[in-house]
């Protein structure tokens, strides 16, 4: 039963994203829309200046992959969770390039990197969520290192969201998404010098992608 409910989720998650749209009355006229975009991007920091942007389609991805990497060595678990409760309100293909760039370079901050791995898991799937003891965790604990090494023998590390996410905005991914988001947390779960975190991050996502990932009961499910 448990395999049967993630088909359908994944299913679901599909269909809904197969075309670019906007949640119905989100959609925010096009002017206002720059007009917000000149705004945040002369002070990124100003993360509440974020909370339409998301409304602004594709513009508003592309402002949000470039505020991305442009603060990608920033330390403030704060400012990341905010952003990235911003970031995961989207579905576009520049936010899974500069996810998968982000979380790939050794040189961006911890909680950076591991917004980029949650963001790659979450354009593979939104209703997917980093677990501790088989409960989401949220974006707050993920970033500041919550999703231990440590996960009991057959315990999955990713598990659904408490609530469907419906992004504001969701434009189709690549076809080649999923091997995109493989081949980069595959470098990272094999790279030493990573923190061990993102590593186990990594390896969770490589194993859901790949349809690996344990469930309760059942062993190792498969899409």
């Amino acid at each position: 039963m448990r395999i049967m409910i993630h088909h359908a989720r994944v299913l679901a998650a599909a269909l809904a994203l197969t075309a670019a749209a906007a949640r119905p009355g989100l959609a925010q006229p096009r002017a206002e829309c720059r007009a917000m975009i000149a705004a945040v991007q002369r002070d990124m920091r100003r993360v509440e200046a974020w909370s339409r942007i998301p409304r602004c389609g594709a513009e508003g991805a592309a402002a949000v992959a470039d505020a991305f990497e442009r603060n990608r060595r920033s330390t403030d678990v704060s400012f990341w969770t905010r952003f990235g409760d911003v970031a995961i309100d989207l579905h576009h293909p520049a936010l899974l390039r500069s996810a998968l760039r982000v979380a790939a370079d050794s040189a961006a901050s911890f909680p950076a990197r591991a917004l980029g791995l949650q963001l790659a898991l979450t354009l593979h799937d939104p209703n997917a969520n980093f677990a501790r003891g088989h409960h989401p965790l949220g974006l707050d604990a993920i970033l500041a290192g919550g999703v231990g090494e440590n996960t009991p023998r057959g315990e999955p590390c990713i598990v659904p969201a408490l609530a469907s996410l419906l992004p504001a905005y969701t434009a189709p991914l690549p076809a080649d998404a999923p091997a995109r988001i493989t081949a980069t947390v595959d470098a990272i779960a094999a790279d030493r010098r990573a923190p061990a975190t993102l590593r186990h991050m990594a390896r969770c996502i490589a194993r859901e992608v790949r349809g690996q990932t344990p469930v309760p009961g059942h062993g190792a499910h498969h899409h």
